[in-house]
């Protein structure tokens, strides 16, 4: 025995597709709400691939290293019991959460891509300047061997900033493999 099921209309609806409430792909809103979806999307996936990149920490291939991780987990949760008691709660996850909205801002990822060679230039100046002013001080130091073998001038930084919608970023080479 073959049973079907058939949906009959009201009086007076119009068909499916003729809706009147139905979003139309032009709409702003829609079109918005779709670019948020793709960009959440992409956070997920980069997070899964970042999850997947750092997944041989937390193994045991490599038990040592586990183990040095879970130490330091067992430590910072002990610290983090005692500046609870001092901190009061509310404002650790205040700060965090400003922390989060003004890292992801889009601002900061600005001014973290133009201030880091900056900085790192920078950074790498003082460690020459200050392993020769230790050379000088201490000529038979290690340090005076490992300024002569250094024959990194200066860090060599190129910016290329490249924006990618959700079905562009498979050909970018960032294809996931489930």
């Amino acid at each position: 025995m073959v049973s079907t099921n058939h949906y009959i209309t009201p009086p007076g609806t119009p068909p499916l597709h003729l809706k009147s409430n139905q979003v139309k792909p032009t709409n702003v809103q829609y079109l918005r709400n779709m670019q948020f979806i793709q960009n959440a999307m992409g956070d997920f996936a980069d997070v899964r691939d970042e999850i997947v990149r750092a997944n041989h920490f937390l193994d045991w291939t490599d038990s040592e290293k586990t183990f040095n991780i879970l130490k330091a987990a067992c430590l910072s949760s002990i610290a983090t019991i005692f500046i609870l008691r001092y901190i009061p709660f509310n404002y650790v996850m205040l700060a965090l959460g400003v922390g989060l909205f003004l890292g992801n801002s889009a601002f900061m990822k600005g001014l973290c891509v133009s201030v880091l060679p900056v900085a790192e230039k920078f950074f790498y100046d003082q460690k020459i300047y200050f392993m020769k002013m230790i050379k000088d001080i201490h000529p038979t130091s290690k340090v005076s061997e490992s300024i002569t073998k250094t024959h990194r001038s200066s860090p060599k930084a190129s910016v290329v900033v490249v924006k990618l919608f959700q079905n562009e970023r498979w050909w970018a080479g960032k294809c996931i493999h489930i």
